[in-house]
């Protein structure tokens, strides 16, 4: 499985919507990951939105997606605040 996301910008104190696209199609689990004190809602899904952004410069977000077999790969966001 290949997983991508995409970069994006936004002002400080704003949330953001992550979104994971991976392929081929299929049943995957996805584990986001960010700076500290920013949460994912949903947390396990292909699309989350994150929590306000209060430190501004570049954030980096990655997500983890596994395939019902166990394989895994991870992609990586960045985000400007």
């Amino acid at each position: 499985a290949t997983a991508q996301a995409s970069s994006q910008t936004v002002a400080q104190g704003q949330s953001v919507t992550l979104l994971a696209s991976v392929s081929p199609t299929g049943s995957y689990t996805y584990a986001w990951n960010g700076p500290v004190g920013v949460t994912f809602d949903p947390t396990d899904a292909a699309t989350v939105t994150t929590s306000a952004l209060n430190t501004t410069g570049t954030q980096t977000f990655t997500v983890t997606v596994t395939s019902t077999p166990g394989c895994s790969t991870t992609a990586t966001v960045s985000v400007d605040v």
